[in-house]
């Protein structure tokens, strides 16, 4: 059984600071985003506000994650730090594919490719290194954050559309 002192890591901090930084060059390019534009979506659905609040509400997710976590140093909150991580390192690998497929920049590649991506593989390599999760659990997490991934970026911004 591990023990709560062993969930403690101040790399957990990490990750909603990163997402942070990914999350405002995102926004900031946010106009460079016409690779989208092949997807059939409604009208406006893409609104620089309604990306903004999208992006704000998903980072103070994140952090809630990470501080609930540190709060109790529960199995469970750790295996919530881990699929949150998962999701935020496909979402990484969702850019670089993006990259390559557009043949040059989409709005996050940067911190994709120097923050998110390594990170989160140092991440992954340490919680193993420190009997956190195993690689079953780090590519079973990898695996529900693709699927889970479009899904709720989708939903967020529908619901923002409507309310915001």
């Amino acid at each position: 059984m591990v023990s709560n002192n062993t969930l403690h890591s101040p790399y957990f901090w990490l990750i909603p600071i990163i997402f942070t930084l990914h999350n405002a060059e995102e926004y900031y390019f946010f106009r460079e985003i016409k690779y989208l534009q092949s997807i059939q979506m409604e009208e406006n659905m893409l609104q620089s506000k309604h990306f903004f609040i999208a992006l704000l509400i998903l980072t103070v997710f994140v952090c809630a994650i990470v501080l609930i976590h540190n709060l109790f140093l529960k199995k469970i909150t750790l295996y919530a730090v881990l699929i949150t991580q998962a999701m935020i390192f496909m979402n990484g690998i969702v850019h670089l594919v993006g990259a390559i497929l557009k043949r040059g920049y989409v709005p996050g590649l940067g911190t994709a490719f120097f923050l998110v991506i390594p990170f989160s593989v140092f991440l992954f390599w340490r919680g193993i290194a420190c009997g956190w999760w195993k690689w079953k659990h780090v590519w079973l997490s990898c695996l529900i954050g693709i699927l889970l991934m479009f899904p709720i970026l989708a939903g967020l911004l529908y619901i923002v559309r409507i309310i915001a």
